[in-house]
């Protein structure tokens, strides 16, 4: 039976991450995600998603302040592919490590310059 007859693939294989952020920003993306319903950890995926694919790029994040900050690990469950092409495509921009990018990421969800929702596109109006 394949997934058009109903049964559900298999989910991916997830593993522990634990990036560095401000509990400032943890606070501000947990508040924003939880008014529509999903974790933190959901939000990022979606996120490095975006950004492995380049959809978004860090040009449209804040800057990552380096120090004076209150940072505590995030700990999150993340597809483990995904991961590792979002680690990729931090290396391809230079950037130090994966906490700086899960930082800005979540920062510019947290004001907005990012949002998560549902978009229709033109291929599910045909029948």
């Amino acid at each position: 039976m394949t997934p058009a007859e109903g049964t559900a693939m298999p989910p991916a294989p997830r593993t522990r991450q634990q990036p560095r952020i401000s509990r400032e920003t943890a606070a501000q993306a947990a508040t924003v995600a939880g008014q529509i319903g999903l974790s933190t950890a959901r939000v990022l995926e979606m996120l490095l998603l975006a950004y492995a694919n380049q959809q978004i790029t860090m040009d449209d994040c804040p800057p990552y302040i380096r120090s004076g900050i209150d940072r505590r690990q995030l700990d999150v469950e993340i597809d483990e592919e995904l991961w590792r092409r979002a680690d990729q495509q931090r290396k391809n921009d230079n950037m130090q490590s994966m906490g700086p990018l899960c930082e800005r990421l979540l920062s510019a969800y947290a004001n907005e310059t990012f949002t998560i929702g549902v978009v229709r596109t033109p291929q599910a109006l045909v029948a």
